[in-house]
């Protein structure tokens, strides 16, 4: 498929394709007349970048993720130690967020008074 259907299929724009090719995703394949084509491991691929995306992972962690997951040999403790690590990250993130909160309530209660 080309990029348009490529990036329409896996909700990206153009733009978004060529950015994550530049940064090494994506199998690079060309056409005789010079175009990019895409395929099923592409679409893959992208699918991971979408789940990395929406776990807030680098684009370091989801490139190191989608080798991880795209490998003939998929190391799944080492997968599950790296999704686990996340989670307690994310975890101390909402724990932090929870006590700006709670600081910013107790201002607005102030100024209520």
């Amino acid at each position: 498929m080309n990029i348009s259907e490529f990036a329409s299929r896996v909700g990206f724009t153009t733009v978004a394709v060529r950015f994550y090719e530049s940064k090494g995703f994506f199998g690079r394949q060309r056409s005789a007349n010079n175009y990019r084509v895409y395929n099923d491991a592409d679409v893959e691929e992208a699918q991971v970048i979408l789940m990395g995306k929406s776990l807030n992972f680098t684009l370091k962690e989801i490139r190191d993720l989608s080798k991880e997951l795209l490998s003939p040999e998929i190391d799944r403790a080492k997968i599950k130690t790296k999704l686990t690590n996340h989670v307690s990250q994310i975890d101390s993130q909402i724990k932090s967020l929870k006590r700006i909160r709670a600081m910013v309530v107790d201002r607005l209660n102030h100024c209520s008074r």
